[in-house]
């Protein structure tokens, strides 16, 4: 599994070895911000809105990194699981039901 769990987008004209490498070195970045961000925002409590702004940055992050990865990798995997996670903290259980149901195949 750990093939499929690396797998980038079967296109036409594959992503370069360099383009994949950047954009692994993109998610590993991105994961650890949105790590922290989520982990001080649930500290400091504030308001929903900021986790709403998290969600449409996670969003934007996933469309970034499809383009180059199968919904199967685990960067993408563990984008939709922190944003599905955001979406039950803010009691958006449509969304969460959206990004747990993309995720469930793989696991």
């Amino acid at each position: 599994q750990d093939k499929e769990k690396l797998e980038i987008c079967k296109l036409n004209d594959p992503p370069s070895a360099e383009t994949v490498k950047d954009m692994i070195k993109y998610a590993r970045n991105v994961i650890e911000e949105f790590r922290r961000a989520k982990h001080y925002k649930y500290i400091l409590c504030l308001t929903l809105a900021p986790l709403v702004e998290l969600l449409e940055i996670y969003e934007f992050s996933l469309d970034k990194m499809g383009a180059v990865f199968e919904d199967s990798n685990v960067y993408i995997l563990h984008m939709m699981y922190q944003a599905m996670g955001v979406c039950l903290y803010v009691q958006d259980w449509e969304g969460a039901l959206c990004y747990g149901q993309k995720i469930i195949r793989p696991y």
